[in-house]
C-alpha cells in the first residue's frame, strides 16, 4: 500500500463498490498512519492492542485512545479496539465511545461452528445416520424432543449416510459429531484402532451402569475394555410360522428343537404335480433371506474361537452338528429343487416375500418383519416364537442371535460434551428408545426400556423382547478383521450345501487356517502402524 498508492486506491474503491468493508489494522503503529485515513476509502479503524493495554495505566493513554475514536468518528468511520482482556479495559473503551472491541475478555478464537454457537446462543452438532425415508423422520422426531429438553443444543441430522462415507468422515475434524451405524461389524476394525471416543469415563461420571445393557450388545460395542459405542436399538431373530398352514398340517405349536423343525418342515412342504416345490416348510439354505451360519451356529451353542484367540470351528463339535443338520434337510428337499424355489419366489424385502405370500411354512427373520407384514400382507395368519435349538441344548431355547445399530462419537469430533448428551439420550432414555422402537420396529436396547409403558403392545413383537433379554442370547465376537471370519465360513457353507465338500472336519480346519492367517496379518499391520506412529 505504501508504494502503490494510486493503484491501491483504485482497487480499494472497486472493492468498496462491491460492498466490501475496509479496515485499517493496528492503527497507530507501523505503516498505519493518519494519511491512510485521508487517502483510502476506509470504513473501520482498529485500535492497536498497545494502546488498549495502556488505558489502565493513566489518563494520558486513555486520552490518546479517546482522540483516535473522535478522529475516526469525525471521518464517519467506526472503531474497534484490539486485544481487550480485562473488564476495566472494556468499560473505559465504552465510556470514550469506542464502537466495538475484540479480545479474550469476550471469547477466544473460534472456528465457524463455534462462532455460530456463540452468536446464536446454542451449539450445533451433526448426527449422521444410515436411515432414510420414514425411519429418518422417526429419528428426527425423537431428536427434536432431545432439543426441547436441551435448548442450548441444536442437532443437524443427515440421513442416508453410507458406512463408507461415515468411515471417511470420522477421520476428519470437520466430520460428524455423532455417528449411528446399522452395521456394527463395519466399525469394529476401526474402533479397535482407537477411532472412536471411549465412553466409559462419561458413563462412570454420569452414573450409567454397564449392566443397563445386555451382554450380547456389549459384545459388539466393546473392544479391549473400551466402550467405543453404545447400542441403539437391536435386531433380534426368531421363528415366523404360518398358523393356517400349521392347522392344515395338524400342528398346534411352534417347534422348539432342530429335530422338531425338520419334522415340521417336511410335514408343511407341498410339491407341484411335476415335483417342484410349491410350499417349503423351511428353507435351510444359507444366504436365503436371513439364514446365516452366524444365526444357525448360535442356536447350536457354537463357539467361534478356541479360547486362545485362534479360530475354533473344527475343535467345537457344535459346528459339525449344525452343518450335518442343515445338509440332511437340504438333501431331503434336493439342493437343485431348493435353488429353483429360491430363484422363483420374491426377494426378501419385496411385497412378494415367500413367507408373506404363503409359500414358506416357517422362516427365520428379525423383529422388523412384523411391520412389513402389517403393511404388505395384513391378512396373513402368522405367529412368532424363539428359533428352535439343538436337541441337546434345551437351555438355549428362548435365546437368539443379537445385533443392531450402534451410536458413538468419533475421536476427532468437537463439542464432545454436547455430543455425549445426545448419545446418552438416544441410547439410555427409556422413552426415547420406546419411541424409536415403535417407529422403526426394532427392539429397544436397554433392560429397562424393554418394560417401558410407552412401547406399543404387540404379543408377536413381545417374543423378540423376550429373546433379547434372554441370558443365553449372544452376538459374534469383535476381531481385528471385522466380519471377515464370518464371510470365510459363509463361503465354505455355500460349498458344503452344494455338495462340493466331502470331508466336513477337514473343511472346517481349512476355514480355521484361513481365519488365523487373516488375524495374524492384521496383528502385524497394527504393530507396523503403531511403530510408525511412535
Amino acid at each position: 500500500m505504501a508504494h502503490e498508492t494510486e493503484e491501491t486506491i483504485r482497487r480499494l474503491r472497486q472493492l468498496k463498490g462491491l460492498g466490501v468493508g475496509i479496515a485499517v489494522d493496528d492503527f497507530g503503529t507501523g505503516y498505519s498512519s493518519l494519511s491512510y485515513l485521508r487517502r483510502f476509502p476506509v470504513d473501520t479503524v482498529k485500535i492497536d492492542k498497545s494502546f488498549v493495554d495502556g488505558i489502565a495505566r493513566g489518563p494520558d493513554e486513555l486520552a490518546l485512545v479517546r482522540a483516535i475514536v473522535h478522529l475516526a468518528h469525525s471521518l464517519k468511520m467506526t472503531t474497534v479496539a484490539e486485544g481487550v482482556e480485562l473488564e476495566g479495559q472494556a468499560k473505559r473503551l465504552s465510556r470514550v465511545g469506542c464502537d466495538q472491541a475484540q479480545g479474550f475478555y469476550f471469547a477466544e478464537p473460534m472456528d465457524g461452528r463455534q462462532a455460530t454457537a456463540y452468536v446464536v446462543g446454542h451449539t450445533t452438532i451433526n448426527l449422521w445416520v444410515g436411515h432414510s425415508g420414514h425411519e429418518l423422520e422417526v429419528i428426527r422426531e425423537v431428536v427434536a424432543e432431545f432439543e426441547e429438553a436441551h435448548p442450548g443444543i441444536r442437532v443437524e441430522v443427515a440421513g442416508s449416510v453410507s458406512d463408507a462415507r461415515v468411515m471417511s468422515g470420522v477421520r476428519t475434524t470437520d466430520g460428524p459429531n455423532v455417528v449411528v451405524s446399522v452395521e456394527s461389524d463395519n466399525f469394529r476394525d476401526y474402533a479397535s484402532q482407537a477411532g472412536f471416543l471411549d465412553l466409559r469415563p462419561f458413563m462412570k461420571r454420569d452414573g450409567i451402569d454397564p449392566g443397563l445393557f445386555t451382554p450380547a450388545t456389549l459384545a459388539y460395542t466393546r473392544i479391549e475394555r473400551r466402550q467405543w459405542a453404545l447400542p441403539l436399538l437391536a435386531d433380534t431373530y426368531g421363528l415366523y410360522f404360518n398358523t393356517k398352514l400349521f392347522a392344515e398340517a395338524g400342528l398346534d405349536r411352534p417347534p422348539r428343537t432342530m429335530s422338531e423343525l425338520t419334522d415340521y418342515a417336511k410335514r408343511l412342504t407341498k410339491r407341484n404335480p411335476d415335483g417342484s416345490l410349491r410350499v417349503v416348510g423351511f428353507n435351510p439354505l444359507v444366504d436365503f433371506y436371513e439364514n446365516t451360519v452366524v444365526i444357525f451356529g448360535q442356536m447350536f451353542g457354537a463357539s467361534w474361537n478356541d479360547g486362545s484367540g485362534r479360530s475354533g470351528l473344527a475343535s467345537d463339535p457344535s459346528w459339525a452338528r449344525m452343518f450335518a443338520w442343515q445338509k440332511e434337510l437340504i438333501d431331503w428337499y434336493g439342493y437343485e429343487d431348493l435353488r429353483h424355489f429360491t430363484k422363483e419366489v420374491g426377494q426378501e424385502f419385496a411385497p412378494s416375500n415367500a413367507f408373506q405370500m404363503g409359500r414358506l411354512g416357517m422362516a427365520l427373520d428379525g423383529e422388523w418383519r412384523i411391520a412389513f407384514i402389517a403393511a404388505e400382507a395384513p391378512h396373513l395368519e402368522f405367529g412368532t416364537a424363539p428359533f428352535p435349538v439343538e436337541d441337546a441344548r434345551p437351555d438355549l431355547y428362548g435365546s437368539g442371535y443379537i445385533n443392531g445399530s450402534v451410536i458413538g462419537i468419533p475421536l476427532e469430533a468437537g463439542y464432545v460434551e454436547e455430543s455425549w448428551k445426545l448419545v446418552r439420550y438416544l441410547a439410555t432414555d427409556d422413552r426415547a428408545l420406546a419411541r424409536l422402537s415403535n417407529g422403526l420396529r426394532n427392539v429397544p436396547s436397554t433392560r429397562t426400556s424393554l418394560r417401558s409403558p410407552d412401547l406399543l403392545p404387540d404379543d408377536r413383537f413381545a417374543v423378540f423382547l423376550e429373546v433379547f433379554a434372554h441370558p443365553q442370547s449372544g452376538s459374534t465376537p469383535i476381531t481385528a478383521i471385522g466380519s471377515a471370519y464370518q464371510e470365510l465360513l459363509s463361503v465354505f457353507a455355500a460349498e458344503w450345501q452344494a455338495g462340493q465338500v466331502s470331508d466336513l472336519k477337514a473343511g472346517l480346519r481349512g476355514v480355521d487356517r484361513d481365519t488365523d492367517a487373516r488375524l495374524q496379518q492384521a496383528a502385524r499391520e497394527r504393530q507396523r502402524l503403531e511403530r510408525h506412529a511412535a
